[in-house]
Order: C-alpha cells, then structure tokens, then sequence
C-alpha cells in the first residue's frame, strides 16, 4: 500500500541533504535563494555544507545520519537533495526506512539520487518524486509541474509537451500502472540488491546523460536479460542528453517488447526537467503521445 506525503504550501520547511556528490557553496546558496523565492523556509543540513571527501559530499555516515535526521525532524515538511554525481548507493544500507516510514514526507532529487528514491519506495511505500535537485537550473516548465505534483494536491493530468520538443512512438499501445523509475545507470546498479527495482505491471521511466550508445544498449540488456523489461506494461522515454544518436537502440531492444514505448524527453538531465511521482497510477498512450498522472501523489 502506498504512503502519501503531505503536500507542501508557502510556509512549508523543506530540508536540504547531499546524498551523493558535493556541490560549491555559492552554488548551494543560490539554490536555498531560489526555494525561498518559493515562499518556504530553507533548512541546510550538515552533509551539503559538510568538508567533501573528493567525489563525495561527506563521509557516508554523516550522508546518511542528515536523511534519517529530516526525516525524524516534525518541523521539516519535505527533503530536497543538493545535487547527483555519486553516492546514494553507499548509504542504502545505513538509512533508517522505519523512520522513513513513520514520518512520511516528500522527498525529491533524481540522477544519483535514483538510488534513494527507489530504495525509500521500495521499503517503506512511500511515494517519492523525480524531480529537480537543488542546484538543478529550473525553467518555467520545470517550475509548473514541481508545483503542481507537490503543492496542487490535484492529479497533473496529460502532462504538456512543450513546443519543440520531439516525441517519438518506440512501439504502440496503451498501458496504466504505477509509475516507477527513473535513471538508468542507477537502476542498473542495484539490480541484484535488496533495493532493485520492482517493474512487475508497472510503467518504467527512464532518463540519462553522456552515455555512449553502446552504453545504453548494455543497460538496456541488463534490465532485459534481469526480466525487468518483461514485466512492466510500458516504458516512458526521458531525455538522453550527450548520449549520441540512441533511436537505433531503443527499436532494436524496447521496439520487440510486447509493451508500449513512449519517447517523451520532458525529464531527466536537460532544460525540462518533469516532477514524476514514484508509485501513483498513469497511463500511457504511445502512438498518440499521451502520458496520464492519473492520481495525486500528495494529500
């Protein structure tokens, strides 16, 4: 049974963590700016302004001790991570998922932090949400559908597709399920791990960046050979930014899936970068490029 986070409003404490890679100060301080524009309190925990111990924002205790403590915190309405890079996977097995579950609130960030947002669903059935990290660049796009999938209360609907941007039917057909996913590379990681994603009647969505082709094609294989591919009812296609022309790809290996396979760059690491919700309902239809949040992930 899934767990609904409360919504946030102007007024709501949001917490700032860095699960994974550290990020410049001034850069973090534009970001606590940028939210607090928004109309909310801005608390910084000890792991995004901590000394980085190279590719990581702090050692992994203190990493995963800032989670747990946000999430414990009745005062913090919702958690937000600094940035990706690397690191989210060290500390699965340090969070407290019995706190998660307790105080459920919502928790937001994607590329590394893939790994989190999979593992806290997975555990506790918490509805965790793909979507800008801190120091994400946030269009008017970006910014709309943050709002709407975390403060409206209200399902987002058919999700626009801005001007411009190109949709392509891997394969057609409709499918509903649970929303579940998000980047590839990180999926691909925990899969034999008490964390791996479950795809099983699911919509798997998919997003990464500077990856070769082949790359791609590898962790394609891997979630196809692992049976995960076989189990959803319908992938959702996110931006592939840097990762060279993979059309070819994606029709070879999702085109002879028995599934609908939707293309619609709208999230992952570009300019648009779409809030998707782990865990509600929607629906896909390929051949008429239509992707339904059906269900409000927050109450």
């Amino acid at each position: 049974m899934n767990i609904k986070p409360k919504r946030l409003k102007k007024g709501s404490r949001i917490g700032v963590v860095a699960p994974a890679g550290p990020a410049k100060e001034d850069v973090i301080k534009r970001g606590i700016e940028f939210f607090k524009s928004l109309g909310f309190e801005v608390v910084v925990g000890e792991s995004a302004m901590a000394e980085p111990m190279g590719y990581l924002a702090a050692h992994d205790e203190l990493r995963a001790w800032d989670i747990d403590r946000m999430f414990e915190d009745k005062t913090i309405d919702g958690i937000i991570a600094v940035r990706g890079g690397y690191g989210s996977t060290r500390i699965l097995s340090m969070i407290d998922y019995d706190k998660i579950e307790e105080n459920p609130k919502p928790f937001i960030g994607y590329s590394d932090i893939t790994a989190l947002l999979t593992a806290i669903y997975n555990m506790t059935g918490l509805v965790t949400f793909h979507g800008p990290n801190l120091t994400s660049a946030i269009s008017d796009y970006t910014l709309r559908y943050f709002k709407t999938q975390l403060m409206d209360g209200e399902p987002a609907g058919v999700i626009e597709i801005p001007e411009g941007i190109e949709v392509r039917c891997i394969r057609p057909g409709q499918a509903e399920g649970r929303l579940v996913g998000g980047n590839l590379s990180l999926i691909c990681s925990m899969l034999g791990t008490p964390y791996e994603i479950d795809t099983f009647n699911r919509i798997l969505f998919l997003e990464d960046v500077n990856e070769e082709p082949y790359r791609v094609d590898r962790m394609l294989t891997q979630l196809k050979n692992s049976g995960k591919l076989e189990k959803t009812c319908g992938i959702l296609l996110g931006s592939f930014k840097g990762c060279g022309d993979v059309q070819p790809v994606f029709e070879d290996i999702l085109g002879s899936l028995e599934i609908p396979v939707l293309s619609i760059p709208v999230f992952g690491h570009d300019t648009y970068k779409l809030t998707i919700p782990e865990g509600v309902m929607a629906e896909i239809d390929a051949e008429q490029s239509i992707f339904n949040i059906k269900e409000s992930p927050v109450i």
